[in-house]
């Protein structure tokens, strides 16, 4: 990153062939890094590419690396070598669009507290925000078909989307 940041802690993430880096800055940030040297803004690998980031409201000052349970046979597709983030993310593709979708439509749909829109709080759009999502539970069952058929699924298959989050996160 050609910005600089002033960093807290750091921590390599490693995904089959991928490499990144997680950093906590001074602004209680974590972001984070990808190296990807064919990509024309990283300068022929000379800059690592910012993949997001996201407002924890504390200085992160350690950080270290977990591997994640799961119930996925090995080398299957859906094997979890290292979280991304920590509630936040995953990395089950279909998953993560299905929630990204439906977080988006909660931050249209759901009252903010004290007005605060959680779009302000990620501006990479990268991150899944977990309390956003996890106030999906709490809804009525209307509210909930609502939202579920405005991102075109069922209730169960987000719920179980939910479940795998939270099983895969559950080290923490």
């Amino acid at each position: 990153d050609p910005h600089p940041v002033d960093v807290h802690a750091n921590e390599y993430l490693i995904d089959g062939n991928q490499m990144g880096i997680v950093v906590s800055d001074s602004d209680q940030n974590l972001i984070i890094y990808q190296y990807q040297p064919e990509a024309p803004e990283s300068g022929g690998g000379k800059y690592l590419i910012r993949q997001g980031d996201i407002n924890v409201g504390s200085h992160v000052n350690v950080m270290f690396r977990l591997r994640c349970h799961t119930s996925a046979p090995l080398g299957s597709p859906h094997e979890m070598q290292q979280p991304w983030m920590v509630r936040w993310a995953t990395c089950y593709l279909s998953p993560f669009r299905r929630l990204k979708m439906l977080q988006i439509k909660l931050v249209q749909g759901l009252p903010h507290n004290a007005g605060l829109n959680p779009k302000a709080f990620s501006p990479q759009h990268r991150i899944l925000d977990g309390e956003l999502l996890w106030r999906y539970i709490q809804l009525s069952r209307k509210e909930k078909a609502d939202f579920a058929k405005q991102i075109g699924t069922s209730v169960g298959q987000i719920l179980e989307d939910l479940k795998e989050v939270d099983k895969v996160s559950a080290h923490f």
